[in-house]
């Protein structure tokens, strides 16, 4: 019998888990995400006065557990955020965050990655 010696993929990641799906949200939307609509300060007035610091998701680190405030972008971005589930008042946690601002996070049951310029159109308030 022969037997399969371990790829270099299998040797970093030895027990790969089922559990680390998730669905990315990125591509033209992220170009799209540019124009700003939906979210200035008057919008973030009323967390201002409960003294929460909001910022952007790509700010967050990996473990905050945050609760979304506002959503910024083109109609057709913050439309299709909502769908994904990321709606003011939902409550997320960061799984996963690279240097540039791409995060993974879980709303509920479900785990979704956002590109960089997305998560920028995500506005958290600080840890729960």
């Amino acid at each position: 019998m022969i037997k399969k010696l371990p790829s270099a993929i299998d040797r970093l990641n030895p027990s790969p888990r089922e559990d680390w799906s998730f669905t990315f949200l990125g591509g033209n939307l992220e170009r799209e995400a540019l124009p700003t609509y939906g979210a200035d300060d008057r919008d973030l007035g009323e967390a201002a006065s409960l003294e929460l610091s909001v910022m952007p998701l790509a700010k967050a680190q990996v473990g905050d557990r945050l609760c979304i405030v506002s959503l910024r972008g083109n109609p057709h971005t913050i439309q299709h955020l909502h769908h994904m589930g990321f709606c003011p008042g939902a409550e997320v946690q960061i799984i996963s965050r690279s240097l540039n601002g791409s995060v993974v996070v879980t709303i509920g049951d479900t785990r979704l990655g956002l590109g960089a310029r997305m998560s920028q159109q995500v506005m958290v308030s600080t840890p729960l």
